[in-house]
């Protein structure tokens, strides 16, 4: 399946490798002001289970001054915080970052304000 075929997320097209991608991604966000919780290579846990993978980076990032907030008004983000992004690599060789469809998020638990609104501009300064 292709990554722009996936439902409920939104996705970004780069030419940089996953690793690179992944550090600068990671850079840029601590620098706007989000905390990456976790990172996780896939890939090399695949490898310690003898399964191959194509790199992929799992980030756990997220605000906590802001997710708080949003999780005392709308009890039900909590499910969806921290964010997931994902970056991995697509059958044409492209590094792809997936993250959930913050419109669809919104929408979902009845939020009355925009959600992660400085995210996309974030992603296009790391690709």
């Amino acid at each position: 399946m292709k990554y722009k075929e996936l439902n409920n997320t939104t996705n970004y097209v780069s030419k940089k490798d996953v690793d690179v991608l992944s550090y600068d991604l990671k850079n840029i966000l601590i620098n706007a002001g989000f905390k990456i919780f976790l990172t996780i290579d896939q890939r090399y846990e695949a490898n310690f289970v003898d399964l191959d993978l194509v790199p992929t980076i799992v980030l756990i990032v997220g605000n906590p001054e802001i997710g708080t907030r949003l999780m005392n008004r709308y009890p039900t983000i909590t499910y969806d915080l921290p964010l997931k992004i994902v970056i991995t690599r697509d059958e044409d060789d492209n590094t792809i970052v997936l993250h959930p469809d913050f419109k669809l998020m919104q929408e979902q638990h009845k939020i009355d304000i925009p959600l992660f609104s400085k995210l996309p501009k974030l992603f296009m300064q790391a690709i």
